[in-house]
């Protein structure tokens, strides 16, 4: 999982930084981790695989299209 999680880090830096977008990336990435930190309903939702995907998705889209 790790070398996984790397190479995606890794490519979105890479995309990032080609597009002037590294800071912007950076905060978002930081909300995600705050929200992620602080909601473990919503983590534990998202783990769940009763739930399917398209509600997890719908959830998402409604906790961070404000922010």
């Amino acid at each position: 999982m790790f070398k996984t999680s790397h190479r995606y880090a890794k490519s979105l830096i890479e995309f990032s930084v080609k597009r002037n977008l590294l800071e912007v990336i950076y905060k978002d990435i930081v909300l995600v981790n705050s929200v992620f930190k602080n909601n473990k309903d919503l983590v534990f939702m998202l783990n769940n695989p009763l739930i399917y995907n398209h509600k997890k998705l719908r959830i998402l889209e409604k906790v961070f299209y404000a922010k």
